[in-house]
């Protein structure tokens, strides 16, 4: 049950960016040849949402959108990236995006991001998206932790909300301090669910 919840939450490889696509598929290709008991897919499901549902705060003229997503193994995660976005009640657009991982990353190296939908809705094969965004700097470095906020949820002409709605994979890379690089694939399915639910 780890080894297939890994497979499904996270895609961690050490491959370049050009064979990410191509691991996706690999992986995709391999959990689709598994049987699964009616219980087991449960299970998986339960695993998974607990993973990626958003907190969510409300107060009279803001929602606060939180979750904190481990790699590389859930059971006993290296860190975390911590998501976050406000959005007010009266806009469509956010206000803010923040992605947050600890101070073990190399913040010389910065982080980029990357986007896939599937190839059809009954597809599992994963199209990458021409939208790259490689070695963004991050605008906040401590001790602790470094972090990256979006104002508006947008970077130069590219907007993070219309990307997020429009696909559905996630891919953040990051390299550790040790030179350790991570690729990490963050399902969007569950995100574009609730956010469709803000008033």
């Amino acid at each position: 049950m780890k080894k297939i919840i890994i497979l499904v939450l996270l895609i961690s490889v050490s491959c370049s960016q050009k064979k990410i696509e191509s691991r996706i598929n690999d992986v995709v290709t391999e959990l689709n040849k598994q049987h699964f008991s009616k219980e087991m897919k449960k299970n998986i499901n339960l695993h998974i949402d607990k993973f990626i549902t958003w907190k969510i705060d409300e107060n009279k003229k803001t929602y606060m959108m939180m979750v904190d997503y481990p790699y590389q193994d859930p059971s006993k995660p290296i860190d975390y990236l911590s998501f976050t976005i406000v959005k007010f009640k009266t806009h469509k657009q956010p206000r803010v995006l923040s992605i947050s991982c600890s101070s073990i990353i190399d913040e010389k190296k910065g982080m980029s991001i990357y986007f896939g939908k599937r190839e059809s809705i009954n597809s599992q094969k994963i199209i990458m998206s021409k939208t790259k965004l490689e070695k963004i700097e991050f605008t906040e470095v401590n001790k602790d932790f470094l972090k990256i906020t979006f104002d508006y949820m947008k970077f130069n002409e590219i907007n993070f909300l219309d990307l997020f709605l429009e696909n559905d994979h996630l891919f953040i890379e990051i390299y550790s301090k040790k030179g350790e690089k991570y690729n990490i694939g963050y399902p969007l399915f569950k995100f574009k669910e609730q956010f469709s639910e803000l008033k």
